[in-house]
């Protein structure tokens, strides 16, 4: 804010509110040039700067916020649409080992991973939607899945006949969905332990 906001008072000589005046405006001008070309460029945007904000921004039915939040020590955008308190991730993407997560800026939320499929018939689920609320798929995703030689503990040479597959996928509510991948050494095999990574994409 200007640094004289009552400037000129009715009472003042034009000698006496002049500095004041010219502060003003050397004030004003300090704070135009954040982020504006205010001489050259007729007041367009050179950036856009989001200080982190402490809470997420209340936004009414007709409304959307963009702001900017840390995450992991790192500083990402978000978006939040109309009085809901979801938070969209624009930026930055999450990861925990062996799965990762992220989204696009039209809401479209990918997942990817890897591992060894079990031998002996066991089926451990990979769970999807173990994840913000804000990145969990809202209905069955797509999933792709491809043979991963060589590693993850899978250093097997003869591949002649490796093979993995999805088996199920079972989309429960926002908090499950369900992926059982198999994989197999042969062509009457499907219980194998095989490297595998996949890829799935959704809403």
């Amino acid at each position: 804010m200007p640094a004289y906001n009552d400037t000129p008072l009715a009472a003042q000589r034009k000698n006496d509110s002049q500095p004041l005046i010219q502060t003003n405006f050397t004030t004003l001008k300090t704070y135009l040039e954040q982020d504006h070309s205010i001489i050259t460029g007729s007041g367009k945007h050179k950036q856009v700067t989001l200080p982190v904000l402490g809470a997420v921004p209340a936004t009414l039915a007709n409304e959307l916020a963009v702001y900017s939040k840390t995450v992991n020590a790192t500083t990402q955008l978000y978006m939040k649409r109309n009085e809901d308190l979801v938070e969209v991730p624009l930026t930055g993407q999450i990861h925990t080992g062996v799965m990762s997560w992220a989204m696009l800026p039209g809401g479209v939320k990918l997942r990817w991973g890897h591992g060894i499929t079990p031998a002996g018939g066991v089926t451990p689920i990979i769970n999807l939607n173990a994840v913000d609320a804000a990145l969990a798929f809202t209905e069955t995703p797509h999933v792709t899945v491809s043979r991963a030689h060589n590693c993850f503990a899978d250093t097997d040479v003869d591949i002649t006949n490796l093979h993995v597959y999805v088996n199920t996928i079972t989309y429960v509510n926002p908090a499950n969905c369900n992926l059982i991948l198999r994989g197999g050494r042969s062509s009457s095999d499907n219980d194998a332990a095989v490297g595998y990574i996949y890829f799935a994409v959704g809403i």
